[in-house]
């Protein structure tokens, strides 16, 4: 597989959405937290957030592209960390509340995707802020996504920002 199968996807923290890809399978997340948040109430963070704007930009090889984001997160209370995120797929990510207002993803998680000849892995870091109010929100993500298959191993970088407003 080459750099333009990352061309073509969506890397958001509210959806992975891969066009042109034959055999997408479930994401399966490895790595979790223990813990470690400030022990606030997850209570502002829980609930369905679904995209109002946003966009991811992957950078394969030197190539780049921007893509517009859309979709939603599911956040719930955890019980090994403050907050399980479901980012679709099958992914479900750890987060700890670091402040009334931020949530932050464990490091060292990813989720990986089988795809026609090999895998895609997501190594995902990123912030999760409610505005005032709580009703709405961003997040910035950003990350490595790899590609293995046919013996061969492409390296891509992502940045992302998105809006949210809660369901």
């Amino acid at each position: 597989m080459n750099a333009r199968v990352f061309l073509s996807c969506a890397l958001s923290l509210g959806v992975l959405a891969c066009s042109n890809i034959v055999g997408i399978g479930d994401l399966s997340p490895s790595g979790t937290g223990s813990g470690g948040g400030t022990g606030a109430s997850p209570t502002a963070f829980v609930g369905t957030w679904t995209i109002t704007a946003g966009s991811n930009t992957v950078t394969c090889e030197g190539r780049s592209e921007t893509t517009t984001d859309t979709g939603s997160i599911v956040i719930s209370a955890a019980t090994a960390s403050d907050l399980s995120v479901s980012i679709g797929s099958g992914c479900e990510l750890a987060a700890n509340i670091m402040s009334a207002t931020t949530a932050t993803l464990l490091p060292g998680q990813s989720c990986t995707q089988a795809v026609s000849g090999g895998t895609v892995t997501l190594d995902l870091n990123g912030a999760f802020v409610l505005s005032p109010g709580g009703q709405t929100a961003t997040a910035d993500l950003s990350g490595t996504a790899t590609d293995v298959s046919s013996g061969q191993t492409v390296d891509c970088s992502y940045t992302e920002h998105d809006n949210y407003t809660k369901q």
